[in-house]
């Protein structure tokens, strides 16, 4: 009996008011009214955890969460407690094989997660100290294995640059499916879950633009995400289309497993090796899934002679790119606005994009995108200074027309006071002149 109240504590958790309390608070707090995907995500993992955790010989069905609220309003020192003891016992059923990535895991759960079940609950919540992070073996990867490198620019300036060399020799053990999305994901600072969601009609349809551009809801938090792919990636994307999507229909996904998976997947299915007399037997290409996809690049990392540990991640993975478009927006000096807009970050900045041309966003990432295309070494060649001239011709020109029409507005304005000014003085009075003077004047001013 014990057992079946647990499950039903743990299994309807969100059926509880405190618990509803903490997503409608949650949810008002975000830009867009709404719990965020990847929040949300997390409460389903760590809250269940934490319920577990309040299991005991003494409580068997351990505390439903509307208990364990009224427990912290009568003590809200005994918070401590609970998150304390929730820590070490979750810490014991993580799965992963890094000790100092389950500890941080852990961390983020407990004390980021969990903890906003009580602050968004509680008037007035304890200071609670939070564990320190450990470095994480895949830092110490990256730092053996680093996709960037020091080199010096035409102005004899040191800069950090991605290591093409890297880039060129992981690029050349690629399929072209996985060469599109290595540059795709290095050019626009989508992940993996973005990339994935690229469907053929998204390329097709801009087939007379130099760049394709993304104007998409983020798949991890539900943000707005104006980006592009270089032209570099786009290029390769009309390739790959030609050659293996020509005849897909627009709303299909654009990256599906290789037919080498299809004939893996066809002796997983039948315990036997695809022959010819097979083909119609063979299982659908379906869409390239983000596990996958880690998969492929992961093989392609080995190849490259980058030595991996087990469970320990490849320098080369998804996320990786993400951190070079950041860094590569700082370097080209676009401003932290337009970072967060290219990148779906959570900022006011990306609702003011709603009404402004892909055009005004393609000036600012032109400045970019040298950092983060393969075959261009933008130390060795003019580009910058050629990119940058033409970027400052672009925005100069832009705020030459935004002052005519300024300019214009003003004059419109003034012509309009001067008639409302005549019409007033026409019939009035010495003193009624002089008050309707007085009352222009002080207009003018403002």
């Amino acid at each position: 009996m014990a057992l079946v109240l647990e499950n039903e504590i743990i299994s309807n958790w969100e059926k509880y008011a405190t618990v509803k309390i903490w997503k409608k608070s949650l949810a008002q707090n975000s830009d867009e009214m709404v719990l965020a995907k990847g929040t949300y995500n997390g409460m389903k993992t760590w809250f269940p955890r934490f319920l577990k955790s309040t299991v005991s010989d003494e409580n068997p069905i351990g505390l439903s969460p509307d208990e364990l609220i009224e427990e912290a309003l009568a003590n809200p020192m005994i918070i401590k407690d609970r998150l304390s003891f929730a820590f070490i016992f979750s810490k014991k059923i993580q799965r992963s094989q890094d000790e100092n990535s389950q500890h941080n895991n852990t961390v983020t759960g407990i004390y980021g997660n969990v903890r906003g079940f009580y602050s968004h609950n509680l008037p007035n919540m304890p200071k609670i100290r939070t564990p320190k992070y450990k470095p994480r073996t895949v830092m110490t990867t990256d730092a053996i294995t680093p996709l960037t490198e020091i080199t010096t620019n035409l102005e004899g300036k040191k800069i950090v640059d991605i290591d093409r060399k890297i880039f060129q020799r992981f690029m050349q053990v690629l399929q072209l499916r996985d060469q599109v999305i290595v540059t795709g994901l290095l050019s626009s600072g989508m992940d993996s879950g973005d990339i994935v969601k690229v469907t053929v009609g998204m390329i097709k349809e801009q087939a007379e633009h130099e760049r394709i551009f993304f104007s998409n809801f983020r798949s991890k938090t539900g943000e707005i995400m104006n980006t592009f792919w270089s032209k570099e990636a786009t290029e390769l994307a009309r390739d790959y289309i030609k050659d293996e999507r020509n005849n897909a229909k627009d709303n299909e996904s654009l990256f599906i497993v290789s037919k080498k998976q299809q004939k893996r997947d066809f002796f997983e299915k039948y315990n036997r090796q695809y022959t010819e007399n097979d083909y119609n037997l063979l299982p659908k290409r379906n869409a390239l899934t983000k596990h996958r996809l880690a998969i492929k690049l992961r093989e392609g990392a080995k190849r490259t002679k980058i030595k991996l540990k087990k469970g320990v991640q490849s320098p080369l993975r998804p996320k990786k790119y993400r951190k070079l478009f950041s860094d590569a927006c700082d370097k080209g000096g676009i401003g932290d606005n337009k970072r967060k807009i290219f990148m779906g970050k959570s900022d006011n900045s990306d609702k003011v994009y709603a009404g402004t041309s892909r055009h005004e966003l393609e000036i600012y990432y032109e400045l970019v995108e040298p950092y983060v295309t393969i075959y261009t070494d933008i130390n060795k060649e003019n580009y910058m200074e050629k990119i940058k001239n033409e970027v400052t011709k672009n925005i100069e020109s832009k705020f030459a027309d935004e002052l005519k029409q300024r300019d214009l507005k003003i004059q419109k304005q003034e012509d309009f006071l001067v008639k409302v000014y005549t019409n007033l003085t026409k019939n009035s009075s010495k003193k009624q002149k002089k008050e309707i003077e007085g009352a222009f004047e002080l207009l003018s001013k403002l």
